[in-house]
């Protein structure tokens, strides 16, 4: 990695009536300038040292982005540089082979953990003393009807959800907790969780992008603020023998929830 890494230092010395500047980096040096003429300078010397002044973003042999500040050192970008300048928001939000393998695969874990399964470790018309018996999640809320836990999904905090129907399991869900600044790291996480599902349920039945206003339709890039604004939601729906699953994103307010869902077919 080249740069360079002549550090950037500014002085100001300022007297009643005359300053002198000294800025190493652009070679200019301003003595003896009595006070009205040198704000006309800082008119056009102080954008010069905002711009140097910020860290500039470079990219290793190796491809890794780095971050260069003006007193020499440099450090890694991190995924909390995402959306801010000068990283793009969406730099690496895609994982790599290896992750995006790793994470399918502790999804499997979470959402499934053998065939005789339905949903973790679960099957449909399960008693509530069964599923209890075998969700070792921490259990947040109970009723007759309802079983609510606490649990890790891929790295974020989600809750898990049982619904009872005649005391009878009937279907789950996983409320994925996020907390994004940009929105459309929402959508991203939602297009990974499709990647991460298809290997495990096959083709979607369907795949629906549902535009309440189609203001930012042909923009990509918005689509993440459109669901934060309830302009767009989605659903992507999977078929097995035994259950439904859906991978569903909405939002409004500013907010958005991501689900997966399963239902009983049976």
């Amino acid at each position: 990695m080249n740069y360079d890494e002549t550090a950037f230092d500014t002085r100001l010395h300022f007297g009643l009536m005359k300053c002198t500047i000294y800025i190493p980096v652009l070679e200019i040096e301003v003595s003896n300038f009595p006070v009205p003429e040198i704000f006309m300078i800082f008119e056009y010397v102080l954008p010069l040292i905002v711009c140097f002044s910020a860290p500039q973003t470079a990219t290793t042999e190796s491809g890794e982005k780095v971050l260069l500040y003006d007193n020499g050192t440099w450090r890694k970008v991190t995924k909390d540089d995402r959306g801010t300048s000068p990283v793009s928001s969406t730099d690496n939000l895609t994982p790599d082979t290896a992750t995006a393998e790793k994470s399918r695969i502790t999804l499997v874990d979470i959402i499934k953990n053998s065939e005789e399964d339905d949903f973790r470790k679960v099957r449909w018309g399960m008693s509530i003393s069964d599923v209890k018996t075998r969700e070792s999640a921490k259990l947040l809320k109970e009723n007759l009807n309802q079983l609510e836990y606490e649990a890790d999904f891929l790295g974020y905090t989600c809750k898990v959800v049982y619904y009872f129907i005649t005391s009878r399991l009937q279907r789950a869900e996983l409320l994925i907790s996020q907390d994004h600044t940009d929105p459309a790291r929402y959508y991203k996480d939602y297009e990974n969780l499709i990647r991460y599902l298809n290997p495990i349920y096959g083709t979607p039945l369907s795949d629906v992008r549902n535009w309440k206003n189609e203001m930012y339709k042909n923009d990509r890039s918005r689509w993440g603020f459109a669901i934060s604004i309830g302009f767009l939601t989605c659903k992507t729906v999977w078929n097995n023998k035994r259950s439904q699953v859906s991978l569903n994103i909405s939002g409004g307010n500013h907010k958005i929830k991501t689900n997966l869902e399963y239902i009983s077919v049976e």
